[in-house]
C-alpha cells in the first residue's frame, strides 16, 4: 500500500520497478558486472529474488517523501518535521543491512556482482557514512570518479610504459609456483583457462599486474597471500579501477578482512586450529596427524588462507563464499572451513590419510559430486555444531574471533623470539618500487598530445608568433637512459632509503647541454647528489649492443684539485653484453695495519676526483694506477674502468675491456615528488643571490 502511494494507483510489481525507474536518475543505477580477467561475458538477469538496478533506499525515499508531502498538506500550519529523525535513519540503516545479509547469502546475480561487492565493503569499513554515500560507489554516479583516479594512480606509478612492461606481478607470499601454476593456469578456479598475458589487451594479466603493483607500491603491503586470488574473483566481475578501490577499504580494515602480516597470517590459521579443537576436538586430532592443522606454519591450511577455498570448492559456490565474505568479513572464513569439514569428517576418519595434500584431495572429491548442496554448507555455517541438544556448540561471535586472533599473535611473537619459528623466512620480495620521472612542462605537454594523437584526437596547434626570438630559448633534455623501467627499479635498491620515494630529474644531457667538462660543471655544481648514466658503445664492427653503467655521487661535482665524497658513493653496471646480472658495488673499508694498506690508504678514499681534464671515482693500485673505478675525459667522449681499491668492482666495461668509447651521457638529481623541487635545497632562492 505504501508502495502504491508513490505512484497514486495500484500497480503490478513488474509495472511499479517500471515506473519507478522513471524516477531515478540513470546515474544512480548500479554498475553492471564485466569480465576484466579472461573478457568473457556476464549473464545480466537479475534474477527473482528481489535485487534491483538501483540501490533499494531510493523507492523507500520517494515513499517517504510522498508522505512528508502529504502530511504538510494535510496539517498545513500546524506541520511539524517528525523527531529523532537520526534515530530512525540508524534504525533504517540497521534493518537494510540484516536484510542485504540475508540476501548475499542467497546469492548475488552475476550483473550485480561488482556494485554489491563494492557498496558491501564500504557499508563495513564505513558504518558512519549515510546510506547515500555508501550507495554511490556502486552507482554510474561514481564510475568517473573512481576511473579519473586510477588514471592519475596509474600515472604516477608507471610515467613510462616501460614502467608497466617490466613490471612484477606480485604473489605477497601466496609463493610463486602457486601464482603461475595454479592460479593464472586457471586451474584454481576450475575453468582450466589460463588468464590471457598480452601486454595490449584490455583485460588479464595485465589487469591484474597493475592492481597488484599499486596495493604493494601505494598502500604498503609486502605480505598477505590471499590478496591474488581474491583480486582474481574481483576482476571477474569489475574493472581494476572498481577491484583497487574495493580492496583498499579492505586494506583500511585489515583486522576486518585480511592479514597484511605474516604474524597476522599465521594468528589467523593458529585461530583456525583452536576453534577447531573447540568444536570438533576428535576431527582437530584427525587434522594434527595428518599435517593439516601442524603447528606453526599451517601450510595444510593453504586452500583456506591462501587460496580462499578455490582448490576444494566449485567456482560457483567460491562465488558464493564471496558474496558472503565481502559484507561479514573474514568470519565467513572460519565459518565455512570448519562446517566444509564438519559435514565429511565422518567420512575422513574412516579413510587411511596421511598427509594435507590427500586430505584436502577427498574433501574436493565430496564437493564436486552431485551428492553435495551448497544450501546444506551454508545452514551448518550458520547453524550449530553437534548432533545432540546438550552437545550443541555454536560458533564465536566476531568480537571473540578477534580476540582469539590478537592472543595468537602475542603466542607468534614469543614464538620468534624464543627461536621457535621464523617469519619472513619464505616470503617475496619484490623490488622497490622503480624511482619515478620528474618531466619538464614541454616534455610532458608533448607526451600528452603524443598520447591524444595516437588516440585519434586531433591537435590544434597553439599560436606562433615567426618574430619571436628562438636564439635564447633553451631546449629541454629528453629522457633516454633512464626510461627503461628496470633500470630505475634497481636503482631504487641501491640508493639511500629516504631517496626511494624521490623522482629523477634530469639536469644535464650530452644531446642538449654540449659534451664537454665546461659545460657540465654548471649544470651539476649546485646539487649535492647525482646519477649519472653513462652509454658504453659497442666496438666497431660486433653484434653487441650498447649498454649503461653508472656512479652515485654523494656530493655535488665540481672542479676540484682534492678529493672530495664518502663511502655513500657507489658503481653500477646495469646491464652489459655478457649477459650478466646488474650489480652495484659500494665503498666498504678495510682492516687497517698492514704497510700495503697504509701506501693504499688515499686509493681507498678516492671518492670523487673533477679537475679539468676528466671526473673519476674510485682509486686503482699498481700498475694501472692511473685508472679509476670509472673516469670520463673531458669531452665526454671516452671512459676507462678498471678494479678500484675500495669498491672492488669488477671493470664496468666488461672483464676484458677497460677503456671504451661513450656515447649518451646524462645526470639526474632528486626531487620532491610532491613539488618536484631538489631535496638538497638547489631550488631555494639562497642560490640565486
Amino acid at each position: 500500500t505504501i508502495r502504491e502511494k508513490v505512484l497514486g494507483e495500484e500497480l503490478s510489481s513488474d509495472d511499479l520497478a517500471a515506473a519507478v525507474d522513471g524516477h531515478i536518475r540513470s546515474e544512480n543505477y548500479y554498475v553492471l558486472s564485466h569480465d576484466n580477467l579472461r573478457g568473457s561475458e556476464i549473464e545480466q538477469d537479475l534474477g527473482s529474488n528481489g535485487w534491483t538496478i538501483y540501490p533499494p533506499y531510493l523507492l523507500e525515499e520517494l515513499v517517504e517523501e510522498r508522505e512528508e508531502e502529504e502530511r504538510r498538506k494535510r496539517l498545513g500550519n500546524k506541520y511539524t518535521k517528525k523527531k529523532n529523525r537520526e534515530r530512525e535513519e540508524e534504525k533504517k540503516k540497521r534493518r537494510r543491512r540484516q536484510q542485504l545479509k540475508l540476501k548475499c547469502r542467497s546469492g548475488i546475480p552475476d550483473a550485480l556482482r561488482c556494485s554489491i561487492w563494492i557498496t558491501s565493503i564500504v557499508q563495513a569499513t564505513q558504518p558512519h557514512q549515510t546510506e547515500r554515500v555508501i550507495q554511490e560507489y556502486g552507482t554510474l554516479r561514481k564510475v568517473s570518479a573512481l576511473d579519473y583516479a586510477w588514471e592519475m594512480l596509474l600515472k604516477e606509478m608507471f610515467p613510462d610504459a616501460s614502467d608497466e612492461e617490466d613490471s612484477f606481478l606480485i604473489d605477497f607470499g601466496l609463493g610463486k609456483d602457486l601464482l603461475n601454476n595454479q592460479l593464472l593456469g586457471g586451474i584454481d578456479d576450475g575453468t582450466n583457462t589460463p588468464i590471457p598475458d598480452k601486454h595490449d589487451a584490455e583485460f588479464g594479466v595485465r589487469k591484474l599486474k597493475r592492481v597488484l603493483n599499486a596495493i604493494q607500491h601505494v598502500l604498503n603491503v609486502e605480505y598477505c597471500p590471499l590478496l591474488p586470488h581474491i583480486t582474481c574473483i574481483f576482476l571477474e566481475f569489475m574493472s581494476d579501477s572498481f577491484a583497487y578501490a574495493s580492496l583498499r577499504e579492505m586494506i583500511n580494515e585489515s583486522s576486518r578482512f585480511l592479514p597484511i602480516t605474516e604474524e597476522q597470517y599465521y594468528a589467523w590459521c593458529k585461530t583456525f586450529h583452536d576453534m577447531m579443537t573447540r568444536m570438533h576436538p576428535q576431527t582437530a586430532k584427525e587434522m594434527e596427524t595428518c599435517g593439516v592443522l601442524l603447528s606453526p606454519y599451517y601450510h595444510g591450511l593453504d586452500p583456506i588462507f591462501k587460496r580462499f577455498f578455490s582448490p576444494i570448492l566449485k567456482h560457483e559456490h567460491v562465488l558464493r563464499i564471496m558474496d558472503i565474505y565481502t559484507i561479514e568479513g573474514c568470519k565467513v572464513l572460519f565459518r565455512f572451513g570448519i562446517s566444509l569439514i564438519a559435514l565429511y569428517k565422518k567420512q575422513l576418519k574412516t579413510m587411511n590419510i596421511n598427509s594435507a595434500a590427500l586430505w584436502w584431495a577427498e574433501v574436493r572429491t565430496f564437493t564436486h559430486s552431485d551428492s553435495f548442496d551448497f544450501d546444506m554448507l551454508l545452514k551448518k555455517a550458520y547453524g550449530f555444531h553437534g548432533s545432540r541438544v546438550r552437545k550443541r556448540v555454536y560458533f564465536p561471535r566476531r568480537r571473540t574471533i578477534n580476540r582469539m586472533i590478537k592472543m595468537n599473535e602475542l603466542w607468534i611473537d614469543k614464538k620468534v623470539e624464543n627461536d621457535d619459528m621464523e617469519i619472513l623466512s619464505n616470503s617475496y620480495m619484490p623490488p622497490p618500487k622503480p624511482l619515478g620521472i620528474h618531466y619538464q612542462k614541454e616534455e610532458q605537454e608533448h607526451d600528452e598530445q603524443q598520447q591524444k594523437q595516437d588516440a585519434g584526437y586531433t591537435i590544434t596547434e597553439k599560436y606562433h608568433d615567426e618574430n619571436e626570438d628562438h636564439e635564447h630559448k633553451k631546449e629541454t633534455p629528453k629522457i633516454i637512459l633512464a626510461k627503461p623501467a628496470f633500470i630505475r627499479s634497481h636503482l631504487a635498491s641501491w640508493v639511500p632509503f629516504s631517496l626511494r620515494t624521490c623522482k629523477l630529474d634530469l639536469i644535464y644531457s650530452t644531446t642538449t647541454d654540449g659534451r664537454s667538462l665546461e659545460l657540465f660543471y654548471p649544470k651539476v655544481q649546485k646539487t649535492k647528489r647525482t646519477i649519472t648514466l653513462i652509454e658504453v658503445l659497442s666496438p666497431d664492427n660486433s653484434n653487441e649492443k650498447n649498454f649503461v653503467i653508472g656512479m652515485y655521487a654523494s656530493q655535488a661535482w665540481h672542479r676540484s684539485t682534492h678529493i672530495y665524497g664518502d663511502g655513500e658513493c657507489f658503481l653500477f653496471s646495469l646491464n652489459n653484453n655478457n649477459n650478466d646480472e646488474p650489480k652495484c658495488y659500494r665503498w666498504r673499508p678495510r682492516s687497517a695495519g698492514s704497510i700495503d694498506d697504509e701506501k693504499n690508504a688515499t686509493l681507498m678514499e678516492q671518492f670523487m676526483l673533477s679537475t679539468d681534464k676528466f671526473i673519476a671515482m674510485g682509486g686503482v693500485a699498481g700498475p694501472k694506477g692511473d685508472s679509476c673505478g670509472l673516469r670520463l675525459n673531458e669531452d665526454f667522449t671516452r671512459g676507462e674502468s678498471d678494479t678500484a681499491l675500495g669498491f672492488d668492482n669488477e671493470p664496468l666495461a666488461g672483464k676484458n675491456r677497460t677503456t671504451f668509447e661513450v656515447g649518451l651521457v646524462e645526470v639526474y638529481r632528486f626531487v620532491r615528488a610532491v613539488d618536484g623541487k631538489g631535496i638538497d635545497g638547489e631550488d631555494d632562492d639562497i642560490w640565486n643571490l
